[in-house]
């Protein structure tokens, strides 16, 4: 039950992700976070899937959406402010590892 609610939310945040990024498409310094939105989206599909069916590659898929989260939630952050404040990155993307961390040791143990 818990790993179809990660499961949920892992296509939850990557739709929203989406959502953000679809409008951005045409922006020519957006157009990285749109590409790595839609592989955020992929990623969430294959490692959505995996956890439902508790597939023996579910942990590698996870981690490698996990990563790809975090890529695209530097890349947006960079696009709406400019270089000076990228220092008020850090405290969001420790509390981003520490949940994916806590997830990822919760899902090795359970797969």
């Amino acid at each position: 039950m818990v790993v179809g609610l990660i499961a949920m939310s892992i296509l939850g945040a990557s739709g929203w992700v989406l959502a953000k990024a679809v409008p951005l498409h045409t922006a020519r310094r957006a157009h990285n976070f749109f590409i790595a939105s839609v592989v955020l989206g992929i990623l969430a599909l294959i490692s959505a899937e995996a956890l439902f069916r508790l597939r023996s590659h579910a942990f590698l898929a996870f981690t490698a959406w996990s990563l790809c989260a975090v890529a695209a939630f530097v890349l947006y952050q960079i696009i709406g402010q400019p270089t000076s404040h990228l220092l008020r990155l850090f405290g969001p993307l420790a509390c981003a590892g520490i949940v994916y961390a806590a997830i990822a040791l919760f899902l090795k143990r359970t797969l």
